[in-house]
C-alpha cells in the first residue's frame, strides 16, 4: 500500500509538471492557438531554446539580432561555450554581453565576422540564416532543381539556400522569390531551426503547404 500510495503522489508530480509545461509553452499573449509557428515556437519554448519578453510576448515579427540567433544556434546544439578561444573582433571584448556565446559560434565555425568585426546587433538575414543553419547542422548536400528569382548562381549563400530547399527546410516565398536581404523574423527562425532540429533527430516533414501559400514566410 505504501509502495502504491508513492507511486500515486510521483505520478501526480509528473503530470503536473507535464501540464504545466504545456500551458507554460502556449502562454505567450500574442501567439493565438491557430498561429502559424506556434508548434515550432512552443517545441523550442520546450527545449529552453527560446523564451518571450517580460511582458508576455513572444515577438513572432521582431527582427533576430546575429547575437540572439548564436545564443538560440548553441542552446539547440548544446554547446560548451567554456575556454573558447577569443575570435579577436573589434567591436565586441571579454566584457561584452554574450561574449563566451560569439567566442563559441566562431569557434565552431558556425559564424563568421565581417571586416574584422562581429555585429552582434546587427540583423540576421535570411540569407545568413540559410547559411548559418547549414553550417550548425553540417546539412549534407543535397541537389534540388527549385531555384529563386532573386538568388543567382552567383550569390554568396545560393548553394545554402537550395541546400535548404533539398532538405525541406525552406520553400521560399509564393512568388518564387526566398529574399535573402530581408531580415529574419523570431517566427521564421523558430521554424527554420525547428525543423533543423526535427532533421537531425530524424524525425523530418515537409512545409505545411497551406501556411506556406497564405502566410508565405519560408
Amino acid at each position: 500500500m505504501k509502495k502504491l500510495g508513492f507511486l500515486v503522489i510521483v505520478a501526480s508530480i509528473v503530470s503536473s509538471l507535464l501540464f504545466g509545461l504545456t500551458i507554460q509553452a502556449a502562454t505567450f499573449k500574442d501567439i493565438p492557438n491557430n498561429f502559424w509557428a506556434k508548434s515550432e515556437i512552443d517545441y523550442l519554448f520546450g527545449k529552453n531554446i527560446i523564451s518571450g519578453y517580460p511582458n508576455g510576448n513572444f515577438g513572432p515579427n521582431d527582427n533576430v539580432k546575429r547575437i540572439d540567433a548564436a545564443a538560440m544556434v548553441v542552446k539547440a546544439l548544446n554547446l560548451n561555450t567554456t575556454n573558447r578561444p577569443n575570435p579577436q573582433f573589434k567591436d565586441i571584448s571579454r566584457s561584452t554581453v554574450g561574449f563566451d556565446v560569439i567566442a563559441t559560434v566562431v569557434d565552431e565555425g558556425i559564424f563568421t565576422g565581417t571586416d574584422g568585426s562581429f555585429y552582434p546587433n546587427k540583423t540576421l538575414t535570411r540569407a545568413e540564416m540559410a547559411a548559418i543553419i547549414n553550417r550548425a547542422f553540417k546539412l549534407e548536400k543535397k541537389s534540388t532543381k527549385v531555384t529563386f528569382k532573386d538568388v543567382n548562381s552567383k550569390f554568396w549563400g545560393y548553394l545554402d539556400i537550395q541546400n535548404l530547399v533539398g532538405h525541406k527546410i525552406t520553400e521560399g516565398f509564393p512568388n518564387n522569390t526566398f529574399q535573402p536581404s530581408n531580415p529574419t523574423t523570431r517566427a521564421q527562425f523558430s521554424v527554420f531551426l525547428t525543423r533543423a532540429l526535427k532533421g537531425k533527430e530524424g524525425n523530418t516533414g515537409t512545409p505545411d503547404k497551406d501556411s506556406f501559400e497564405v502566410i508565405g514566410i519560408y
